[in-house]
């Protein structure tokens, strides 16, 4: 069996979303289908992140589990902390 490497999607987008990709696609040298399919990427991925970092912040999560959850090394998590501004207690 062959699994999918694509699949399509149909929306519906209102007037100014749809002006402003078509905008972010010209200025970028995309096409609509990559520039939205690389501004859901990093949507979700930021999404991800945020939520996963407020998981870390409530006690949810720890470092290593942080680190997988966002698919990080130890070492890039502990960076990733510093950036946000969250102290990490060793």
């Amino acid at each position: 069996m062959i699994e999918a490497v694509s699949k399509m999607l149909q929306m519906e987008l209102p007037v100014d979303l749809d002006r402003r990709l078509r905008e972010y696609a010209r200025a970028n040298g995309h096409s609509i289908d990559q520039a939205a399919q690389s501004l859901l990427r990093e949507a979700i991925d930021h999404k991800r992140r945020q939520k996963a970092l407020a998981q870390f912040r409530h006690g949810k999560l720890t470092i290593r589990e942080l680190a997988e959850r966002l698919d990080l090394s130890y070492y890039e998590v502990n960076d990733l902390l510093v950036e946000e501004g969250i102290a990490v207690v060793r």
